[in-house]
């Protein structure tokens, strides 16, 4: 499943209206030839209610997130340093292993 999540995960409180659309479109141009559902998920969770209303006017259901994978303090190899790890609460023995990390905070 791939849903639209911005262009350039802007955080949309620091963004004119303008380019909240513009994050939107740019990212459903490239979507468009998915056989999917249209879904999407705020940068931060940071709503507005203009993106709010484009988003619906263009089919998109707006969805959040139960578990935060903290996918950003991970490097390429999938380790995540001592001080990332204790900000997104991963667990010593998870530190080198994104997947388990993610799975762990899904159990």
């Amino acid at each position: 499943m791939v849903g639209n999540h911005s262009w350039s995960h802007p955080n949309f409180h620091d963004i004119p209206a303008a380019r909240q659309a513009s994050e939107v479109e740019r990212s459903d141009a490239t979507l468009a030839a998915l056989q999917a559902p249209k879904l999407f998920r705020y940068p931060y969770g940071n709503a507005s209610c203009e993106a709010n209303a484009d988003l619906q006017q263009r089919g998109y259901r707006i969805v959040g997130w139960h578990v935060d994978s903290c996918d950003w303090a991970f490097d390429k190899t999938g380790s995540i340093d001592a001080h990332e790890a204790k900000i997104c609460g991963v667990d010593k023995a998870n530190r080198e292993h994104f997947i388990d990390h993610v799975v762990a905070a899904v159990k």
